[in-house]
């Protein structure tokens, strides 16, 4: 990433910025090219996740909140330590008092994370295995003074709830000498240990480590792949919202991503 960093700083020396960023909204075609083919040859991988909240009404929202809210708390009981009930408690106020606006980023961040986490696995497995090895989650900062209440809840939140994901639908993982799992295994696998010392067969991936202790709020203004992300991720809104988009740009984008085959 930090050879990644250095050239577009370098290709992007003459563009408009605002306030010394780039933005998606002054990049122009030609200057998408040249970002895309830099990430194309530094491997960047691209993943989306959208929602159209004009097909989902407050109260659909503001339901899902508060279901999400009360699953938090369902398995306390008073024989858990007073300290525990009293933090999950506190995180279940957390979601809650959170704006629909902010819990719908929420959702979308998890299911983020839970795609990107799986194609890339698949991904550089076949092709470069040694950079599983490695997870890093740089998100782009609401207050560059510190961590919002709404970030902290993402980041102690959403590698509990990623890993009870996992339960119910296991990362795919394909078992073949094409596939090369060696680094992420030996970084990011457990076992769980039983009560008596015993290892018990269950075994998975430490969404914690993976995910939890990997993850940075930083200013977009001091990270400048985080302004690539903005510049990619204006141009795919914007073929979302307009059916006058040229196609070259749709390919440009479409380079950065996954193809899946229809069908």
């Amino acid at each position: 990433t930090g050879r990644a960093r250095r050239e577009i700083s370098f290709l992007s020396k003459g563009w408009e910025k605002k306030e010394g960023e780039i933005k998606g909204a002054l990049v122009t075609p030609e200057q998408l090219t040249i970002l895309v083919d830099c990430l194309f040859r530094h491997d960047a991988i691209l993943h989306c996740v959208a929602c159209d909240v004009s097909k989902h009404d407050s109260n659909q929202i503001s339901d899902h909140k508060n279901d999400q809210a009360e699953r938090i708390t369902r398995g306390l009981s008073a024989d858990f330590y007073p300290q525990l009930i009293k933090e999950v408690w506190a995180l279940r106020r957390e979601v809650e008092r959170m704006s629909e606006q902010l819990y719908v980023q929420s959702v979308l961040m998890r299911e983020l994370v839970c795609i990107a986490s799986e194609e890339l696995s698949l991904y550089f497995a076949q092709r470069k295995p040694k950079e599983l090895g490695n997870f890093q989650w740089f998100i782009d900062a609401k207050d560059p003074t510190g961590e919002t209440p709404q970030e902290r809840w993402w980041k102690d939140v959403l590698g509990p709830l990623i890993e009870s994901r996992s339960k119910r639908k296991p990362f795919s993982m394909v078992d073949s000498p094409n596939f090369n799992y060696r680094f992420h295994l030996k970084n990011y696998t457990f076992k769980r240990v039983a009560g008596n010392g015993d290892i018990e067969k269950e075994e998975g991936i430490d969404i914690k480590k993976m995910f939890t202790e990997a993850t940075s709020f930083v200013d977009s203004r001091s990270d400048i792949l985080i302004q690539a992300v903005d510049v990619l991720t204006s141009y795919t809104r914007r073929s979302r919202r307009s059916k006058s988009i040229d196609d070259e740009i749709l390919r440009e984008v479409g380079r950065l991503q996954i193809h899946r085959k229809r069908g």
